[in-house]
């Protein structure tokens, strides 16, 4: 039976219509079709095997961290073009790795970011002083985005939003269940929070995350 909702989400438009449609036990999938489908979607070969082998015992903390409740892996395949092989960051201007093109606030690795991590290096006595006050992952991240070109990392919002008619069923079936499987792991993540100074979200960080170390960084933003 499904959870009764509090009235404002029971009557909300998405929820009346998912809720109105005759829902469909999932059943099991027939691997031979699964393979087409993934080979016509472009993968040169596929493979599939069940979380519980043993031979993939070790990868199992990483996928339920990842994807709680996984029960298949799927690896696809593709062929690499060795004589027109070029770095990411040269895929075309209107490819979906072009993030420069993008207009972006404030995220640690895109504008606004690298110039203060650029003025940290600056403001730095030495290497012992400039490693006291940036991270080696935090180099390794910066660096990754020189290399390939910045890669958003603030979608929280994004992975654990229910909303639409397509992901919301799970929540509507068992919000409990949901909160604790995909919103809390994020929420109990120890990571750095990148503030700006004297700002709403420095305090709310510090108060609601005090297991996340908190960073204050410039914006980057300065005056004509």
């Amino acid at each position: 039976m499904a959870e009764k909702l509090p009235g404002r989400l029971a009557e909300h438009p998405t929820v009346l219509k998912v809720r109105s449609r005759k829902r469909h036990k999932p059943g099991v999938l027939d691997a031979d079709w699964l393979r087409e489908i993934c080979l016509a979607a472009g993968a040169d070969d596929v493979a599939f095997a069940s979380v519980d082998n043993p031979d993939l015992a070790s990868e199992l903390e990483h996928v339920e961290a990842a994807l709680p409740g996984t029960k298949s892996y799927i690896w696809l395949v593709v062929k690499m073009n060795r004589v027109a092989a070029c770095p990411v960051g040269a895929i075309g201007k209107d490819g979906d790795f072009d993030f420069v093109s993008c207009s972006v606030h404030n995220y640690r690795e895109f504008m606004g970011g690298f110039t203060d991590w650029a003025q940290t290096i600056a403001d730095s006595a030495d290497a012992a002083d400039f490693r006291s006050r940036v991270t080696d992952s935090e180099n390794a991240s910066m660096w990754q985005s020189l290399s390939f070109k910045p890669n958003y990392k603030a979608a929280y919002c994004l992975a654990v939003c229910p909303a639409g008619e397509d992901v919301i069923e799970p929540y509507l079936d068992d919000r409990k269940g949901f909160m604790d499987t995909v919103l809390k792991p994020l929420q109990d993540k120890k990571e750095t929070l990148y503030v700006l100074p004297n700002s709403r979200a420095k305090a709310h960080a510090e108060r609601r995350y005090p297991h996340k170390p908190v960073k204050v960084v410039d914006s980057g933003i300065r005056g004509r």
